[in-house]
């Protein structure tokens, strides 16, 4: 029998391996059979071993978020099945390295990982429109790699909307029209902006009250990404996500510390006025964070 582990936080890149594994695996394998399988516990996985025979069609067993089902002294049941079957394990969520488990299945059979801190967004992109014959200068790629940093694992589906258009080379208008930003890129793009252009810092600013986003969680989000590039500024980035400090450290490098900190002073002051009832309306809130340009 053959067990493989694919696991991670980067659940778009892990839908794509299986759905190519799938694939692949009619494709090599005639009168082949696929079932899907979640949340299965250890003997509904044994049962699933047990059903199999020698004369049967092989079989590609996808078995989504069960492993922590598995209890540490059932394990190595599963590795005792005879069975020309594919056994698949799928996994949304890093599996500990620490598990029997997984130590077992590193041992003899194979095991993949995707992570998002590991996922070059850049490359994805171009790779998926080189595929469709797609074109973007870098200066849009950076634009549309922005808009999607925070939304990695529904990347592949917006990246595809640009690939349906029926032109080759993918331009801004193209990006605005068709990718929205969720709430975290547009409070990533409302910092950017904060110090490099005030005419789209303060579009940004509209368009979130214009979605009636509170305004003590756009401070409270800006003073947590302001701290974030302090931290990197001061290359303090222990406690920081790898995908974070790669993804900011281009604005750091443009910014001083006492730019950051001039910021921060305001807006921590805006949240004190907010709180203690000195601005009273969310109006008022708004004209605040206008003045931070």
């Amino acid at each position: 029998m053959e067990i493989i582990l694919v696991h991670g936080d980067n659940e778009s890149q892990i839908k794509q391996v299986v759905l190519q594994w799938k694939e692949n695996f009619k494709n090599k394998f005639e009168n082949s059979e696929i079932e899907n399988h979640e949340n299965l516990n250890f003997k509904q996985i044994l049962n699933l071993g047990l059903k199999t025979d020698m004369f049967a069609s092989k079989k590609l067993l996808i078995i989504k978020n069960s492993i922590s089902n598995i209890a540490k002294e059932e394990f190595k049941k599963i590795f005792e099945i005879e069975s020309q079957d594919i056994f698949l394990f799928v996994e949304y969520s890093s599996v500990r390295k620490n598990l029997k488990i997984f130590k077992e299945i590193q041992k003899n059979h194979k095991i993949y990982t995707y992570l998002i801190k590991d996922f070059d967004l850049k490359k994805h992109i171009q790779q998926k429109f080189k595929e469709q014959n797609k074109t973007i200068n870098p200066l849009n790629l950076n634009l549309l790699a922005t808009k999607l940093q925070n939304q990695i694992n529904n990347a592949s589906n917006e990246i595809q909307k640009l690939c349906l258009l029926d032109t080759q080379e993918i331009t801004k208008s193209d990006i605005d029209q068709h990718i929205v930003a969720n709430l975290e890129t547009s409070i990533f793009e409302l910092t950017n902006n904060l110090f490099q252009n005030k005419t789209n810092y303060l579009q940004t600013l509209n368009n979130l009250k214009k979605e009636k986003i509170e305004e003590i969680y756009i401070i409270n989000m800006l003073i947590w990404q302001l701290k974030t590039l302090s931290q990197i500024k001061l290359n303090d980035t222990k406690s920081l996500n790898p995908f974070v400090v790669r993804n900011n450290s281009q604005i750091a490098k443009q910014l001083t510390i006492q730019d950051l900190h001039i910021a921060l002073k305001k807006l921590v002051e805006i949240e004190f006025k907010i709180k203690t009832g000195k601005i009273k309306t969310r109006q008022e809130s708004y004209q605040y964070l206008q003045y931070l340009v």
